[in-house]
């Protein structure tokens, strides 16, 4: 019989692994965005980042992933700051980088998954 502690930590391992998932398809859109920056759509797609990199920024620390926190949070600044989109296209660039290695830690400490 499971006891609560253990259903919350299973609970919770299963939302991490969710978010973990979920940040690392983010980061493939997080290069498609960045691709439109310099285009018709690129406020459009400046709004797309700043969104995710919102929720990442938010999220990250919940879930252990601390070392995301900080460059998502940069990426925020950059937008709400107005900067130009090489600036953000660079930061952005380098969040999915930490993004990939973070994540593919993540996952492999986890274990396979059920």
């Amino acid at each position: 019989m499971s006891t609560a502690a253990e259903t919350f930590a299973e609970r919770q391992a299963q939302l991490r692994g969710k978010f973990v998932r979920r940040t690392q398809e983010e980061a493939d859109t997080l290069l498609a965005l960045v691709a439109k920056l310099d285009t018709p759509e690129g406020a459009e797609a400046q709004a797309g980042i700043h969104h995710i990199v919102h929720r990442l920024a938010g999220g990250a620390g919940v879930f252990g992933l601390d070392e995301l926190t900080q460059p998502a949070i940069q990426v925020e600044d950059l937008i709400d700051a107005s900067a130009v989109s090489d600036a953000v296209a660079q930061a952005t660039t380098a969040l999915v980088k930490h993004i990939r290695l973070a994540t593919a830690r993540s996952l492999a400490a986890a274990g396979p998954q059920p």
